[in-house]
């Protein structure tokens, strides 16, 4: 009979979907006969079904869901990619919805949205370290 693997208690689940990939840790975990159900660190509680024999999803809704060991160093550099590209993508999702030419003539709208715009490249910025 197969094991549950000693790290899935650092494990992370990682969904890729076509327009987004998420990158969400394991919370708690239990194991039946032939499953390993994960329950998610994201705002739902999200529980997906894993087989226990090749940790594969069970059910179309999370067809593209892996579950890794967050200590190995592959999955590590995945994670780093990941946040790194959604943090460039929330800056230029930002920049494409704040107009500044709309609001030239108030200088405290401007104010505020130069810093939500500051804000977001901050952390694009934190995010892209690891390869500056």
């Amino acid at each position: 009979m197969p094991t549950v693997p000693s790290w899935i208690t650092r494990a992370v689940v990682v969904e890729s979907g076509p327009l987004r990939t998420d990158v969400n840790a394991v919370k708690d975990w239990r194991a039946t006969a032939t499953q390993v159900v994960v329950i998610l660190d994201d705002r739902k509680r999200t529980e997906i079904r894993f087989r226990v024999d090749n940790l594969r999803p069970i059910g179309a809704e999370h067809r593209g869901a892996e579950l890794l060991d967050s200590r190995d160093p592959q999955t590590a550099m995945r994670i780093l990619r990941y946040r790194a590209d959604q943090a460039v993508e929330d800056l230029a999702g930002e920049i494409a919805r704040i107009r500044l030419d709309k609001v030239r003539s108030d200088r405290e709208e401007q104010a505020k949205r130069i810093t939500v715009l500051r804000d977001k490249a901050t952390a694009a910025l934190a995010a892209l370290e690891p390869w500056l």
